[in-house]
């Protein structure tokens, strides 16, 4: 499971990060570590991501048409699955030409 393997990956990458702190004489990278495991772990909570979606729906919804943030699915969605509606021939937020 994803979450098992992060947690073993995030150990290795503390125990990483206290030998460069030792080696370096005080060089510490654990806040950059920490940091990357509290909010990877946020990101890969769906319930939490689902949350997310539906108040930026609300905070855009004043920008409608121009903006819409398809509403999550959560009879289809759970901790592992987040399920949103699909929508056909919307632009895409990483298309700058489209944007414009």
């Amino acid at each position: 499971e994803l979450k098992t393997e992060m947690a073993s990956d995030f150990c290795v990458f503390k125990t990483m990060g206290a030998q460069i702190q030792q080696m370096s004489s005080g060089y510490d990278l654990m806040w950059i570590v920490e940091d990357f495991e509290k909010y990877l772990t946020r990101e890969l909570n769906f319930n939490l991501e689902a949350e997310n979606g539906e108040e930026t729906a609300r905070r855009l919804a004043h920008l409608a048409p121009h903006v819409y943030v398809p509403p999550v699915l959560k009879e289809l969605s759970s901790d592992r699955v987040l399920t949103m509606e699909f929508v056909e021939g919307m632009v895409k937020a990483n298309d700058p030409v489209a944007l414009r």
